[in-house]
């Protein structure tokens, strides 16, 4: 997002499914629905992206990222240790296509520890730290915070 905001071309690479946010029409009880089928909490986190739906258990769509990679400047990825690597997506992967690639990886609980192989993203970390216990109405469940605290 940031990336996006200081002028870069970002291309999201997104399930076939789409990303989860994309769902997200009540957030903390709040009515974010927007017309055309689209969402505000969305909207935000994911402005000034392009995005493209690839299965990147497929080898047709680990190459159109591997292709995509060719022209980039920077690569960014989350998921937990060792997938990308198992995807051909690793750091060594792709420097062997773009030698000054700058290679961006950030997993929910870090490249090392017992809950290295472990999937998390944004709303995940905030339960597990007690983040989402200080927002909502008291009695109630606990709310994610808005905005973002891990990647979008």
């Amino acid at each position: 997002m940031m990336l996006g905001d200081l002028g870069a071309d970002v291309i999201k690479v997104e399930a076939l499914s789409g990303e989860q946010g994309r769902a997200m029409f009540t957030l903390s009880g709040i009515d974010r629905s927007l017309p055309g089928g689209r969402n505000s909490y969305f909207e935000a986190n994911q402005r000034n992206k392009r995005s493209i739906a690839l299965d990147l258990k497929q080898p047709e769509g680990v190459n159109v990222v591997r292709n995509l990679v060719g022209d980039a400047d920077i690569f960014l990825q989350n998921y937990r240790k060792g997938v990308a690597e198992r995807l051909g997506l690793g750091y060594e992967d792709l420097k062997a296509i773009n030698n000054k690639i700058i290679y961006g990886s950030g997993s929910g609980y870090g490249p090392e520890g017992p809950d290295a192989y472990k999937p998390a993203l944004d709303t995940v970390g905030q339960a597990r730290s007690g983040l989402m216990y200080a927002t909502g109405p008291d009695g109630d469940d606990p709310y994610p915070i808005q905005g973002v605290v891990a990647i979008k």
